[in-house]
């Protein structure tokens, strides 16, 4: 027997379906390239839906803004005191390149690891070209947070102080090595020949990225026993 959903898991269902949808939408045309109609031809339902789960596209919007903080602050990886805590008893360059090499794998993951979050990176890449209101809380709840960690990551390895002009502009280069298989996606991949990144292609770029990022901040390099030979 097939089993009836009540009215209000059937709204459930209709918001889970709208932000989903929405996600997608906002990170590949921006916000201001969504209609109310697009968003509701895609995710299956009624015109008005939008308007009577979220009161219009600025809930929608922000609704899928408040599940984005939540699932960066939720983590891993740690973008709070359990970082800082953690790379403070640090005593070897070994030891630091181990959390270097940990850190910026869970961040690909955390970009990468599901097609949402591949959406949600991007929005945010949109938000630096055309900023809504929204933008103050991205960046305060995530951008700063994640730019705080690779600036003490800068300091830890170069000495030079946070706060200083070099130690930003090198946090914002080596944050930049991750966030470009995000904002490059549409030339990377089917240059590449993947469809999409799936768990092994993530796992790849994670490899090679903290690689990288270590040589840049002159780190011993790092292998992690779970590569494949």
């Amino acid at each position: 027997m097939e089993e009836v959903k009540t009215n209000s898991e059937k709204g459930e269902a209709t918001r889970a379906r709208l932000i989903e949808v929405g996600t997608r939408l906002f990170g590949t045309h921006g916000y201001h390239g969504v209609s109310v109609r697009m968003l509701a031809k895609e995710a299956g339902v009624n015109l008005a839906a939008v308007g009577y789960h979220f009161g219009g596209k600025p809930g929608l919007y922000q609704a899928i803004v408040q599940k984005s903080i939540h699932a960066a602050q939720t983590g891993p990886p740690a973008f709070d005191e359990r970082f800082f805590e953690t790379l403070n008893g640090i005593e070897t360059r070994e030891e630091m390149s181990q959390f270097v090499d940990r850190f910026v794998r869970e961040f690909m993951n955390l970009l990468m690891g599901k097609e949402e979050n591949l959406w949600v990176a991007l929005i945010m890449h949109n938000e630096t070209h055309k900023p809504t209101e929204q933008f103050a809380q991205l960046f305060d709840n995530i951008g700063d947070p994640v730019m705080r960690c690779f600036g003490a990551i800068v300091a830890a390895a170069t000495g030079d102080p946070v706060g200083s002009d070099e130690n930003f502009i090198a946090a914002f280069a080596i944050c930049g090595m991750c966030l470009h298989f995000v904002e490059g996606h549409p030339y990377f991949l089917p240059r590449i020949g993947w469809q999409t990144y799936e768990e092994k292609h993530v796992e790849i770029i994670g490899r090679i990225v903290s690689g990288q990022i270590l040589r840049a901040l002159d780190l011993p390099p790092y292998t992690n026993a779970g590569d494949s030979k």
